[in-house]
């Protein structure tokens, strides 16, 4: 009888302990599920307040300064959120963060058949001839690489030129998986005053 009660009170001893270890197990899985969900919040937050920023650049009208700060802000937002791989290039974060790319196609089939003043003509030479610019399907230039490489090169004049020029915003294109603005599209035009 004696050894009959111990085998009980140590089966209920095994059986608290793994009922004590199960609720642990179930408190913890709670945690890190609620932190996991108060750090995608967080991020959800910092994605909205980025698009504000740049969304702010959607308008009729944007000079080349303009374009030049919101390539600068694309740039800067790249590389506080993703990490670059052995090539240089931007990878998607456990977020789903994307690169931010800014494109501005340099013809306008809208200007009513002007033609643009040759002193204009000029920034197009460059990127027209290098193959350091990437170009998408629809001729958009990748604006990212274009300004790095002329302020890398410290090209003042040609950047001058730059800023002198204005832009239309054709469009921002959003990632689908976290509602990130990844793509923003811009169209040289003539502003006649």
């Amino acid at each position: 009888m004696e050894n009959g009660s111990r085998a009980i009170i140590i089966a209920s001893s095994i059986l608290i302990a793994m009922i004590i270890v199960g609720f642990m197990l179930f408190a913890y899985n709670r945690i890190s599920s609620l932190q996991k969900s108060k750090d995608r919040s967080v991020e959800v937050e910092k994605i909205i307040e980025t698009n504000k920023k740049l969304e702010s650049y959607d308008k009729r009208v944007v000079r080349g300064n303009d374009l030049i700060s919101l390539i600068n802000l694309a740039n800067s937002v790249n590389t506080r959120n993703l990490e670059k791989d052995e090539y240089g290039n931007f990878v998607e974060d456990e977020f789903g963060y994307v690169e931010v790319k800014i494109w501005a196609s340099m013809d306008n089939p809208n200007n009513n058949g002007a033609k643009f003043p040759a002193i204009l003509q000029e920034p197009y030479a460059s990127i027209m001839s290098s193959n350091k610019i990437s170009k998408n399907s629809k001729n958009y230039y990748l604006m990212n690489e274009y300004i790095k490489m002329l302020q890398e090169e410290e090209s003042k004049e040609e950047l001058n030129k730059f800023k002198n020029l204005y832009f239309e915003c054709d469009g921002i294109e959003y990632d689908k998986k976290n509602v990130a603005v990844k793509g923003m599209y811009f169209t040289n035009i003539v502003r006649l005053n």
